[in-house]
């Protein structure tokens, strides 16, 4: 099923309930992400959305950011590529890995 745009204002315009519905699986089986980032509206621009999601994961407790990146295999393995395997301290190369993830999901919402 192919996801229909939304623009900023509708994204806003959302209830906690439907932002979970709509982008709980954007950190994929971590719908805390999205639950976290919708404590940040309203958002001006999709970058705005984009920089909630990465914040929630770099606000969450290391062992929230280690099931995040165990749920997601892809986004281990780039962060051992980026050296997140060694930094044990909840540093940018994990949480910057949920930034290019939700970046690789251009039909979340229009340029």
């Amino acid at each position: 099923m192919q996801a229909t745009s939304l623009s900023i204002d509708a994204v806003n315009a959302l209830c906690e309930a439907e932002f979970a519905a709509r982008f709980g699986d954007v950190a994929e089986h971590s719908p805390w992400v999205a639950q976290a980032a919708y404590q940040a509206r309203p958002f001006a621009d999709r970058a705005a959305l984009a920089a909630a999601f990465a914040a929630a994961v770099r606000g969450a407790a290391p062992d929230a950011q280690l099931a995040l990146l165990r749920a997601h295999p892809d986004l281990a393995d780039r962060a051992a590529i980026a050296g997140g395997g060694r930094d044990h301290g909840g540093g940018a190369a994990r949480s910057s890995c949920g930034v290019r993830h939700f970046r690789a999901c251009p039909s979340v919402l229009p340029s």
